[in-house]
């Protein structure tokens, strides 16, 4: 699709309209969840014995339903062998009648000279559920059947595949079908049940014996985690749901999630006022969480922040996301805001319209479970009317017979109760591998249950086609509505909002992709998009999960996908243009391009409301540099302008740089640029009436108010000209 003028989305020569396919995970998909398998009951555990009119029966074993503490010890393991490997980890058990459901997780650990493998600090098996670095992390368990053992009472044999984890690249290997026959045995001291302990030689596909299996039942539990709860001064903390006393043991018990609540700190500062930021969210919950050193590798801990409002949406948020992640850590964080109103205009708030969302404590509850879950690895689901769908959903759903909030299900959907038990731990556990993807439970392949909407077409074309080396891709969207009817869409398109996310291809087919900033809000409101109509938007991006999208010089390939989902079903768009990224051209090129890809905390910089991170320096090197600097201006600039102060030398450099005849710039960053400039207009004209009129002292080495005035006016004057912007 082309169309005559580039500067216009409508017509961008290298916008196309052929759907380009969903963005997949770029190394393959993770590992399927297991299934429900059949085992026949054995009714008696060893020691219990029974009797009849015939005498006693001879007491058989059962499968314990619960976490076991798992080793894996491959053949040439020894503990006098130094440089030696073995596995911990844990084997979730979940039971329904004569159903197994069943999958694990595997540590690697290292056999220390002169020490036995049992010594060497491993987790006590009297303290339950087993936590290991997650550094560690190597294996994920999938148990594929369960059989009895021929002419054996006391044993049954596990059949099962084993996914190798990379955390380099987060891909998956599955390295085959391996099959142990599990015998019982007494357990070493220090289980809590001596009876349920199990051993047994591990074989390969080929029937050789690769190693030992012991497991031992620790818990009635799948898992166990902590939440701290911090508030400010006036924020709710969020314990039930009202009068029904359902709170956060009744929403994880049934999971198998063993799940301790902690309130700590109720006197957490504002930074800012009472609206928070995300990444203010984030330094706040580093500064007053309970245990900090080395935190997460010795148990999950989650946190969740009660404020007054947050900047990002209304209700609730998982701020804590590659985009706005200060430490790296992924998923450690949720906020949520208690002094949001219900619409009064909204009927489908029902008797809520008009209320504080903090004082109606079913809703800001069910919202707290929402945003723990996205840290969980939970994606929303509109499947029915459960915790992980939002607020906004279930109050639209509501009819006379039922109305909102009545019709909140307080439960999670069937679908995500399987994810909480039985995902792989780098995915559900705080500081895993980052929020991006929903985690299919079905066998069918994910991609194949998303819809493409008809009479749809999303357009995409780069703001600038040829980059240099170190420079962001910038580029303008747009739904486009071709049919003859409405079509409901995502309300917003922002890079911010959720539904937007894309990946760029590299000329040797490397997959890089770039995820929402703000995946996890409580809200994805939609919208009517009439016959005819365009819903535009804008993205800049620089890096993501695999690290910087234009690391290298040649054509690209760039695709946009904005997901959705309506009323259960899911739904998304896709488009793609290219980019040709040339090499650099001189030394100091080189060194700002350097420390742009380099530097994963420049997206950090270009998406925060604050000045977090380390991108920032990157960007002032870019924005110094003759042929990145028209690519970074704005980006550097609107630090300087978001700052209160009137006349300081940041200020005149950034206002030069925009009053520049090559900026370039998106129509959104435009539009921003234009209003912060008026901002600063007027703050120059105030600063300069008052100086004129002697009411400000101390001014005679201050830069020239009226010069910054008029340069800022020029910069105004060419942002809506448009030098380069488009």
């Amino acid at each position: 699709m082309t169309a005559p003028s580039p500067r216009s989305l409508a017509g961008g020569a290298a916008a196309y309209s052929v759907d380009a396919g969903r963005v997949p995970d770029p190394h393959g998909p993770p590992p399927p969840l297991p299934d429900g398998l059949p085992f026949l009951a054995r009714d008696y555990r060893a020691g219990l014995g029974d009797t009849s009119d015939s005498g006693p029966i001879t007491p058989t074993r059962t499968l314990r339903g619960g976490c076991y503490y798992m080793r894996y010890t491959p053949l040439q393991t020894s503990s006098t062998r130094p440089g030696a490997v073995y596995y911990l980890g844990s084997l979730r058990v979940q039971r329904v009648g004569t159903t197994l459901t069943v999958s694990g997780d595997l540590y690697l650990r290292h056999v220390s000279s002169g020490r036995p493998a049992d010594a060497a600090g491993e987790p006590d098996p009297a303290d339950g559920i087993p936590v290991l670095p997650r550094a560690d992390y190597r294996y994920y368990v999938r148990v594929t059947r369960v059989s009895d053992s021929p002419g054996a009472q006391e044993s049954f044999t596990l059949t099962f595949e084993l996914f190798r984890f990379n955390a380099a690249i987060t891909a998956w290997t599955n390295e085959g079908v391996s099959t142990v026959q599990l015998s019982w045995t007494t357990a070493p001291s220090g289980f809590p049940s001596g009876a349920d302990y199990l051993t047994g030689d591990v074989e390969n596909a080929a029937g050789a014996v690769t190693g030992t299996l012991s497991l031992g039942w620790v818990s009635p539990f799948l898992r166990r985690s902590t939440l701290e709860v911090d508030r400010v001064p006036g924020g709710v903390a969020p314990r039930t749901n009202g009068s029904d006393g359902y709170g956060w043991r009744q929403v994880f018990e049934p999971v198998g999630w063993d799940l301790t609540v902690v309130e700590s700190d109720d006197t957490v500062a504002e930074p800012s006022g009472e609206s928070w930021g995300d990444a203010e969210m984030h330094a706040a919950m580093l500064e007053y969480r309970d245990r900090r050193e080395a935190l997460l590798d010795v148990e999950w801990r989650y946190h969740l922040l009660c404020v007054r409002r947050l900047d990002e949406t209304e209700r609730g948020i998982m701020y804590d996301s590659s985009a706005v992640d200060l430490n790296g850590t992924a998923r450690e964080g949720v906020g949520i805001a208690c002094d949001w109103v219900y619409e009064q205009d909204d009927p489908s708030w029902g008797p809520l319209r008009g209320t504080r969302f903090g004082d109606d404590l079913p809703t800001y509850f069910r919202t707290a479970v929402h945003e723990l879950g996205h840290a969980m690895g939970l994606y929303h689901n509109a499947s029915d009317n459960g915790f992980m769908n939002t607020t906004d959903v279930i109050a639209r759903r509501a009819h006379a017979g039922r109305p909102f909030p009545q019709n909140i299900r307080w439960a999670f959907h069937p679908d995500d109760e399987k994810r909480l038990r039985h995902m792989p731990d780098v995915w559900v556990r705080p500081g895993g591998i980052q929020f991006g993807e929903d985690y299919s439970v079905a066998p069918i392949a994910a991609d194949d249950l998303v819809e493409r909407p008809p009479g749809l077409r999303l357009e995409v074309c780069p703001v600038e086609e040829l980059l240099p080396l170190g420079a962001p891709a910038r580029v303008e969207f747009a739904l486009v509505n071709e049919s003859t009817a409405p079509v409901l869409v995502p309300a917003s398109l922002g890079l911010r909002g959720g539904t937007v996310r894309g990946k760029v291809i590299d000329p040797a087919g490397t997959v890089r992709t770039f995820l929402p900033l703000v995946p996890c809000v409580e809200s994805q409101p939609l919208r009517s998009l009439e016959p005819g109509e365009r819903l535009s938007s804008a993205a800049t991006v620089t890096h993501g999960p695999q690290g910087a999208l234009l690391p290298s010089a040649g054509l690209h390939r760039i695709v946009v996908e904005v997901r959705w989902d309506e009323g259960g079903t899911p739904r998304a768009l896709s488009g793609s243009a290219t980019l040709l990224v040339t090499a650099a051209t001189s030394g100091e090129q080189e060194r700002a391009a350097y420390g742009i890809l380099s530097t994963p905390d420049t997206l950090l910089a270009i998406a925060a409301t604050a000045d977090v991170g380390n991108g920032f320096a990157a960007i002032e090197q870019a924005a110094s540099d003759p042929t990145l600097g028209p690519h970074y201006a704005w980006l550097d600039a609107k630090r300087a302008l978001r700052s209160r102060a009137t006349a300081d030398e940041p200020s005149r450099r950034a206002l030069e740089r925009l009053a520049g005849d090559d900026v370039v710039v998106s129509s959104a960053e435009r539009r921003r640029a234009v209003e912060a400039l008026d901002r600063v207009e007027a703050r120059y004209g105030v600063r300069e009436e008052a100086i004129r009129h002697g009411e400000v002292t101390g001014t005679d080495d201050a830069p020239d108010t009226g010069s910054l005035r008029k340069l800022a006016a020029a910069a105004r004057r060419r942002m809506d000209e448009g030098g380069r912007p488009r």
